[in-house]
């Protein structure tokens, strides 16, 4: 048997669900600086309705 490590990404699978993580994938794009620097923020940590 061989070891393995989970990723950051694993670990958030786990905890918030798989959805949450392809969510945040899709969200993985340039924006405008003002959106970068407060919606992506607030979205990741959860606060969606003030991110939208």
């Amino acid at each position: 048997m061989g070891a393995f490590v989970i990723s950051r990404q694993g670990h958030q699978a786990l905890d918030r669900g798989l959805l949450w993580v392809q969510a945040v994938q899709r969200l993985d794009i340039q924006t405008v600086p003002v959106l970068e620097g407060k919606a992506r923020p607030q979205f990741l940590r959860g606060d969606f309705e003030a991110a939208a």
